[in-house]
């Protein structure tokens, strides 16, 4: 890669194609071709000379400056920025909403590396190197955790091990702790697979409250999220969850992928859950998040005896101003049922536990009739037009079969509230007794 002359290039074949560049800054770029860590020394650097930090040419904006046009060139001529980076976690597409991103930045935001540097003056201008070697793993070690991951199981279940394997891939690194609930010895499962990370077991089974507070007790990171046993965290799901927690956000949504993406029983059940958490939407339901431990000390924690719903629940103690912020950025790979029989069924499991929520915690029955079958899958269809094109063959078989997987959520929420009539029946006639 260089920069010379007011133009980028990748090849000798780009150079021929492109034409050069007009910038409309003062500022010129050296005469050299920069390649190399020159690139990041010429971008980042700052004049140390006094006279001329009082004409501004040393200040943070004429650096700023500088990038913008560096930058700027780059995209003007369809520079491929996947090819710099060695860490592909790196390479993101953010879209229209970079622009609400950039737009949040103020005063209070400050650079951050992940890697070894140091200051250095070279030729009389202040710039950022990297370190004398390579960072020891005892001292990656030693530095503090920004993010604890609960990792939530029941009955040890063999798909953790792919979702603690997610945790340790990310960078920066993580902090995780397993707890499992209903027995079954999460640990010797993960020990089999090579896996040596904190668990604590529960013989008893624990709603998702509970583990979640179990979870938030055991660490000490200051950011704390948190991923079911049948999910796995995209690269870049740490980095990102810690960028807007720096940034002053204090509890951050997600996005939900489908883990089967081939799979057309897998989109009906996705579409019929999550429509309302596309990868990549500018809005969209702020569930999945992480939050700043420092609330869990000011609002207390997650109720524990709530079969479901328990972050809804706690979000809802949250001023507005704290409340989850939704990031499409983030993904949360989810783990969806790949047979007819498998996704009838877990739809019809989730609306019962839903029914549960809504009577318990909202004191209100879950709508479960015609029109809100029909509203829950008009929804659902509607988000599988969003569905990456590569996707769409296996989305247009789960078409026809999301009023099906609606209709086992709607029959299993009334199923519940047909049972808890008759519970609440039967302890009248008791009490009359």
């Amino acid at each position: 890669m260089g920069y010379s002359d007011g133009r980028v290039d990748q090849s000798s074949s780009s150079r021929s194609r492109r034409p050069p560049l007009t910038l409309t800054s003062s500022f010129r770029p050296p005469s050299e071709r920069l390649e190399g860590d020159r690139v990041h020394e010429w971008v980042g650097a700052r004049k140390r000379l006094f006279r001329a930090h009082m004409r501004g040419e040393g200040t943070d904006e004429k650096r700023m400056q500088r990038q913008q046009i560096f930058v700027r060139a780059l995209i003007e001529q369809g520079f491929d920025f996947a090819l710099l980076l060695a860490d592909q976690d790196l390479v993101q597409m953010s879209g229209a909403i970079a622009l609400e991103e950039l737009a949040a930045i103020d005063t209070s935001w400050r650079m951050q590396t992940f890697e070894d540097t140091r200051n250095a003056v070279m030729k009389r201008m202040e710039v950022v190197v990297k370190g004398s070697g390579p960072v020891s793993l005892d001292a990656l070690k030693r530095r503090p955790l920004k993010l604890a991951v609960v990792v939530i199981a029941l009955s040890a279940p063999e798909e953790t091990v792919d979702a603690v394997k997610s945790l340790l891939k990310q960078k920066p690194q993580v902090e995780i702790v397993v707890v499992n609930s209903g027995g079954g010895g999460m640990a010797k499962v993960l020990a089999r697979h090579g896996i040596d990370v904190p668990v604590i077991e529960r013989e008893e089974k624990l709603y998702i409250g509970a583990a979640r507070n179990i979870g938030i007790k055991a660490t000490r990171a200051p950011y704390v999220a948190f991923l079911a046993s049948d999910c796995r965290a995209t690269p870049g799901w740490a980095r990102a969850r810690i960028t807007a927690h720096g940034a002053g956000t204090r509890a951050v949504g997600s996005a939900v992928a489908n883990g089967n993406p081939h799979n057309p029983f897998a989109w009906a059940g996705h579409l019929s859950l999550w429509s309302g958490r596309v990868p990549g939407a500018r809005k969209g339901l702020a569930y999945g998040a992480s939050y700043d431990r420092r609330l869990f000390d000011v609002h207390g924690f997650f109720r524990e005896d709530l079969r479901a719903g328990e972050d809804t629940e706690f979000n809802g103690r949250l001023p507005s101003k704290l409340r989850p912020k939704w990031n499409g950025m983030i993904k949360t790979i989810h783990r969806n049922p790949t047979r007819l029989l498998w996704l009838i069924s877990d739809q019809f499991q989730r609306g019962a536990r839903a029914a549960c929520f809504h009577q318990e915690y909202r004191a209100k029955p879950l709508a479960c009739h015609f029109t809100a079958w029909q509203r829950r899958t008009d929804r659902a269809l509607r988000a599988s037009r969003e569905v990456q094109e590569q996707y769409q063959v296996s989305v247009r078989l789960a078409r026809p079969l999301i009023p099906i997987a609606v209709a086992a959520y709607c029959l299993g929420a009334r199923y519940w509230q047909l049972r808890n009539q008759e519970r609440a029946l039967v302890a009248d006639r008791q009490t009359a007794r």
